[in-house]
């Protein structure tokens, strides 16, 4: 995941002046939830590097392309499913900013 192509998102939301509040909040809404699946794919990253890497199938090069592979899928799922709530609070926070 790029987080300048997905900060750059944020940037675009009110560029076009034909949007309808409803596109508005809904774009909003998708970034949220792309924020999420940013944090906690970093905080998986982190977490994987705390495990002892000698398990059944080693540290072989395709272990680690499956498991970025795995942990990249899971974040987005959890942050669609607001599992945590940390997209729901960033929507929160920037709605308020975004009002007039």
């Amino acid at each position: 995941m790029d987080l300048n192509m997905d900060i750059n998102k944020v940037a675009k939301i009110n560029t076009s002046g034909t949007r309808t509040m409803e596109q508005m909040n809904e774009k909003l809404d998708q970034v949220c939830k792309d924020f999420e699946s940013i944090f906690l794919n970093q905080m998986f990253k982190v977490m994987r590097g705390t495990q002892d890497s000698q398990g059944i199938f080693g540290d072989s090069n395709a272990k680690k392309i499956y498991d970025s592979m795995y942990y990249d899928e899971l974040s987005r799922d959890l942050a669609k499913t607001d599992a945590l709530g940390i997209g729901k609070a960033v929507y929160k926070e920037m709605k308020k900013q975004m009002m007039p």
